[in-house]
């Protein structure tokens, strides 16, 4: 049981009323649906002592199912049903096309990022030598810059350097702490690493999505220093989307359900976030996860 009560874990498949003996031809996500439809039949039936009817949340897999006495429902429906009575729920949903990765409000603005390389693709690409992976890590002064640690060859043969990966496009959405696949660029591509600090004021975008920072000054190199290998981010293999502590940016907030969000964390980008609760927000202590990061926007949201 949840410290606040309000939730508790059941354990259906070590549960002799719930469990599902899994055959040879069931597939791992056929036999994951069968667990949970016969875990919310029972539940539904085991509480209905108490008149607390069960009602499956679920993805847009299992929306396709029926069961005889259970609701099956998504999360978008579920805020919709009970809105009403806690506002706050439409904040937790994204706005978004179950076809896309753009939220349907930005969908006009032009695309500013390459679309990722298929994960498995990528993958495969990394076992025959062609990709590499790592963590991703950004130049505390500079967000527009940042490193990945990669290992050509296997085993102790295996040469261990880090490739830099510089501006916008190349770093592809990335974020401090993401695991990601990246593309080495040709040796005439290469470049030094930046000496522009920029500060936590020199990431944003204006109403219409358009760049503010100079970008002329993202790339700044020196002919007396070597260039070191440098790539681009093809893929992101898992995300580091925790929880990030911060504040709105009240100096900037122009009123709206919109608001830029200042991570305490300089190595974060700030953070755009809609709620109907702006004006309620600000000036407090938050923390805030990323939702998604859209081909066609400067920041994450």
């Amino acid at each position: 049981m949840g410290s606040s009560a309000n939730y508790a874990i059941f354990s259906n498949e070590h549960h002799r009323s719930t469990f599902v003996k899994r055959s040879d031809q069931t597939s791992a996500s056929a036999y994951s649906e069968e667990c949970i439809l016969s875990a919310a039949t029972w539940l539904d039936q085991h509480w209905k002592p108490i008149r607390r009817p069960a009602i499956l949340v679920t993805d847009k897999d299992l929306l396709g199912k029926t069961l005889e006495t259970v609701e099956i429902i998504s999360v978008e429906n579920l805020v919709r049903k009970y809105e009403g009575v806690e506002p706050q729920l439409r904040d937790l949903v994204q706005t978004r096309d179950e076809n896309s990765d753009v939220d349907m409000r930005d969908a006009k603005r032009p695309r500013l990022y390459p679309d990722y390389i298929p994960l498995a693709d990528a993958q495969r690409k990394v076992k025959n030598g062609k990709l590499f992976q790592g963590v991703f890590n950004t130049n505390p002064f500079n967000r527009l810059e940042g490193t990945v640690k990669i290992q050509k060859g296997t085993g102790d043969e295996g040469e261990r350097f880090s490739v830099l990966i510089q501006g916008r496009e190349n770093m592809n959405r990335s974020v401090q702490g993401d695991f990601v696949i990246v593309e080495t660029l040709p040796k005439d591509q290469w470049k030094v690493p930046s000496k522009v600090a920029l500060d936590e004021g020199d990431d944003s975008e204006d109403d219409d999505g358009k760049d503010s920072t100079n970008v002329a000054s993202e790339v700044h190199q020196s002919d007396s220093v070597q260039a070191i290998p440098t790539g681009k981010v093809v893929s992101v293999s898992k995300r580091n989307w925790r929880p990030f502590g911060g504040s709105l940016d009240a100096a900037r907030y122009t009123g709206g359900d919109s608001a830029l969000f200042i991570p305490a964390e300089k190595a974060i980008p700030r953070i755009r976030i809609r709620s109907r609760r702006v004006q309620e927000l600000l000036r407090k202590r938050l923390q805030v996860v990323i939702d998604a990061w859209d081909r066609n926007s400067h920041l994450p949201r």
